[in-house]
């Protein structure tokens, strides 16, 4: 930002005077301001504690009960991102809609039929093509509200779903691979997210950071 902001006076297209006047209220939206990183702590908390209820409450109730409850979180989510006015708090909840999405299509697919997952905190833990469908609609989602809300924090969850599609993809085409070549497959694919946020910090900085974090 302060290299954009230099550059600006160097240029002659803002005085001194704004350059300072505009850093320092991209300071105030900072992401490392402590009342900013206390809403990302509890918005993470927040999508954490939501999957393990809903897990909770498929073990007890079943498929219906997963998607009755993200259906209720959906509405509930939707009705308090037009009423938040804080940017950094709005892309949060904008981002744990997103984080209800893969759980919504994971009901909907066991209530019908469609295959048979036992434990949805598998989906973090292990390989298999057929979470595909969960990380492809987790990106469509982000997608959808990027253009709603454009915050940055909404990339977390498409690198997050790009890297488990990274894994799965091979593991659609290449069966039963081995823990060595799952590491350097990650390896490859952070390699190539790293380039990808270099990238988009020349274009739109602020979007590139949660890409370099991941």
């Amino acid at each position: 930002m302060n290299r954009i902001l230099k550059r600006g006076v160097e240029e002659e297209i803002i005085s001194q005077q704004q350059a300072e006047q505009l850093s320092q209220l991209y300071k105030k939206e900072s992401i490392f301001t402590i009342s900013n990183l206390l809403i990302y702590f509890g918005g993470l908390s927040a999508i954490g504690s939501v999957t393990f209820f809903i897990t909770m409450g498929f073990l007890k109730y079943g498929y219906i009960s997963v998607i009755f409850s993200t259906i209720l979180f959906f509405i509930t989510f939707l009705m308090v991102l037009d009423r938040v006015e804080n940017v950094v708090a709005k892309g949060v909840v904008a981002t744990m809609i997103v984080f209800l999405t893969p759980l919504f299509v994971y009901g909907v697919l066991g209530y019908f039929g469609m295959w048979d997952i036992k434990h949805y905190p598998n989906y973090y833990k292990i390989i298999d093509k057929n979470y595909l469908l969960l990380e492809i609609s987790t990106i469509l989602a982000s997608i959808f509200m990027l253009k709603k809300i454009k915050y940055p924090f909404l990339i977390l969850p498409i690198a997050f779903s790009l890297w488990f599609m990274s894994m799965d993809i091979t593991e659609l085409i290449f069966d039963k691979l081995s823990f060595e070549n799952r590491r350097v497959i990650s390896l490859i694919f952070g390699f190539y997210t790293t380039i990808l946020a270099y990238y988009i910090d020349n274009k739109k900085s602020e979007y590139s950071f949660w890409l370099y974090t991941f």
